[in-house]
């Protein structure tokens, strides 16, 4: 314990330093602590919570590395942590329809640990590259709501009309598209608290409170990236371009 605390405080400094060395831009630098502390949080609170296993960790690593990687290539904060979510989403949906037997469960949790460890990597990038990308009034936070809507809907329409089940503990879990509908678990979601046969404590997020973490997350992200990144009253010289004053002095004299 001792370790990771001295680990989170030089992680820390180093982003607080490497981010102010390349902006000089307070506001920016305290965006960017706010990115970091979201995430340390939610990845610690993800570790407490939601794992049951040692080997689940390799979800904040691997979407990192991936978040870091497609923001050289997206250069959008906001849209580059949703599509990541959105394809942990898909990801751990498909291994339910194509493996429930090994998880008797739509994973909702590993969903959330995808989405810390996307965050994680952006934070790093903008670290690494002195590059704030936190862009306001973008469609990728339109089109981000207009998803999670629709997506909430659809389970809930789902869940009306009998074609979506919340669990059927007597189903054979080879498949969860059985006799027209689709079973998103196998097991009892309670009680709250599960216990490995190590003694670990963890909670298996139900369809319901994984949508809407999910959706407050995603929300999160998109009010810090919608605060100004400068001052009301004017900018910081270093982040104004740059211009030649021997052009402006020729140009006078003409």
């Amino acid at each position: 314990m001792l370790g990771a605390g001295v680990g989170f405080l030089i992680l820390t400094g180093w982003i607080a330093w490497a981010s102010f060395r390349r902006s000089r831009n307070l506001l920016k630098l305290w965006k960017i602590l706010g990115l970091w502390f979201v995430a340390i949080l939610l990845c610690y609170g993800a570790y407490c919570l939601l794992i049951c296993s040692k080997v689940e960790i390799v979800h904040f690593p691997q979407y990192a590395i991936f978040a870091f990687w497609s923001m050289f290539l997206i250069e959008d904060t906001a849209k580059t942590v949703f599509l990541v979510t959105f394809l942990g989403i898909f990801d751990e949906t498909v291994n339910y329809i194509l493996y429930p037997r090994f998880t008797p469960y739509l994973d909702f949790n590993d969903m959330v640990l995808n989405f810390c460890g996307a965050l994680v990597g952006t934070v790093f990038y903008h670290a690494v590259t002195g590059k704030m990308p936190l862009y306001r009034d973008h469609w990728s936070f339109k089109l981000s709501y207009v998803l999670i809507f629709l997506f909430v809907a659809l389970i809930t329409i789902g869940i009306v009309s009998g074609k979506v089940v919340l669990e059927n503990t007597l189903a054979d879990p080879t498949t969860p598209l059985q006799n027209g509908q689709f079973i998103l678990s196998f097991r009892h979601y309670e009680p709250f608290w599960c216990y490995t046969s190590v003694g670990i404590r963890y909670h298996i997020m139900t369809p319901v409170e994984g949508i809407l973490l999910i959706g407050v997350l995603l929300s999160a992200v998109h009010a810090i990236c919608s605060f100004p990144a400068f001052p009301k009253h004017g900018y910081d010289r270093h982040d104004l371009p740059s211009y030649n004053s021997n052009q402006d002095d020729t140009k006078g004299s003409s």
